[in-house]
């Protein structure tokens, strides 16, 4: 395997922000290693192994963003701008991806209903910025005034991950997890429900590795474990119960190999050993259980071993497993991508392509990514399919003509992307 010796595979999909089920075959192939998002950059195997070899003579940490890495680029927004969320500098509604054309390196975006974070990325100095709808504290820049542009959220410069929920947000710096906003269900997991006006650190733990925020639920992973707190009302805690709501992060099971989580208002997702696991409300199917009853527990979805993403719409769910793209759940926005309008039940491939690399549900909208392409389907009366119009779509559907896309995030009515790679 081109001379690389004494590195495990464990480090190795580590340290290059792989899923943790990848096999050597995933990572290998005829002695190269497969190309994949490396510190931002789509590297060749070529330049793959030039940095596994560094990795031999010093430490070379890439953070901790779960499946394909970090990626770099410059953000596009689109659909409903009515709080500001698009950061364009105005309150304008888009039908088409618009460029933001702050000279900011973009690594990773998360957005809420109307609420908006991105991590910029200059050489390793990461930096949090928020914009959009702030009348609960949730941009945490100590007001309650709407920004039209990203704003800076403090003056740290190693954030590693944000979430945008309904009116909370939740991220990691330095493996410590911070939240800010709403809090009338305890969702910020500060043992109380006093709002936070600016990022406040939760705990004292150094190893969160992954955060998700819902409307009035979180979910968060620390060296492998699982972790909720808020709202229970529907189960979406994981707990065993319904109604056992929690003030701060409460370890769900003793499992110590989740790999990623993803929430919605009410339901919950999550993979641990390339397993889809899901719990919580589950009025529309959108737990991929089979039926609509909810689950308190987390309960494996299926027998596949693969899962790699996932990522959950209102009702809906999405998921990438061994390349292809599935969905499940409501359906009544074409939200699914299965050529209907119909609710889905049951885990479904959607068409036959392969190859996705990122996914993200919104309200009721979905987007996909493969060979740098978007495609998206759902809900379009605010333009937030981004295909120039106003029409709601039941298949997938590429969303203009660049092959550069590397990152989407979908929210209550628009979306957010990041092109051209820099």
């Amino acid at each position: 395997m081109i001379g690389i010796t004494n590195i495990k595979i464990s480090d190795f999909k580590k340290e290059f922000g792989l899923p943790k089920h990848y096999s050597i075959s995933d990572i290998f192939e005829n002695g190269n290693i497969n190309p994949f998002w490396i510190d931002g950059y789509y590297c060749s195997g070529a330049t793959a192994a030039a940095r596994l070899i560094n990795l031999q003579t010093k430490p070379y940490r890439l953070g901790k963003f779960r499946n394909y890495g970090p990626q770099i680029g410059n953000l596009h927004a689109w659909g409903y701008n009515n709080e500001g969320q698009l950061g364009l500098g105005d309150y304008s509604t888009r039908s088409v991806p618009t460029r933001n054309l702050l000279s900011i390196r973009w690594k990773m975006i998360s957005i809420g209903d109307n609420t908006s974070f991105g991590i910029g990325d200059d050489v390793g100095v990461q930096k949090l910025y928020g914009w959009g709808m702030n009348n609960r504290y949730q941009l945490g820049t100590g007001d309650t005034n709407n920004k039209t542009a990203p704003t800076q959220i403090g003056s740290w410069t190693d954030w590693e991950a944000v979430a945008a929920g309904l009116n909370h947000s939740l991220g990691i710096r330095g493996g410590k997890l911070y939240a800010w906003g709403y809090n009338d269900k305890s969702q910020l997991g500060t043992g109380d429900t006093n709002n936070k006006t600016a990022p406040t650190q939760i705990g004292s733990w150094t190893d969160w590795e992954a955060v998700a925020a819902g409307d009035y639920h979180s979910l968060g992973i620390r060296g492998g474990k699982l972790y909720a707190w808020g709202y229970n009302n529907q189960g979406q805690l994981g707990t065993g119960a319904f109604n056992d709501h929690k003030a701060a992060p409460t370890q769900i099971g003793s499992w110590t190999d989740w790999e990623a989580v993803a929430v919605g208002p009410h339901h919950s997702l999550g993979i641990r050993g390339g397993k889809l696991y899901a719990w919580g409300y589950n009025i529309q199917g959108q737990l991929g259980t089979g039926d609509v009853y909810s689950k308190h527990t987390p309960t494996q979805i299926g027998s596949w071993t693969d899962w790699e993403k996932i990522s959950t719409g209102y009702f809906h769910s999405i998921g990438i497993r061994g390349g292809k793209l599935y969905s499940w759940g409501h359906g009544i926005f074409g939200q699914l991508g299965q050529g209907s309008n119909n609710n889905n039940i049951d885990v479904t491939q959607v068409g036959s392509l392969t190859g996705w690399r990122n996914i993200a549900a919104g309200d009721y909208h979905s987007f996909g990514i493969r060979s740098g392409e978007l495609y998206t389907t759902g809900y379009n009366y605010y333009g937030q399919l981004g295909l120039g119009d106003t029409i709601s779509r039941n298949s997938l559907t590429i969303v203009g003509s660049s092959n550069a896309w590397s990152w989407i995030s979908a929210g209550k009515m628009y979306s957010i992307g990041l092109n051209e790679i820099i």
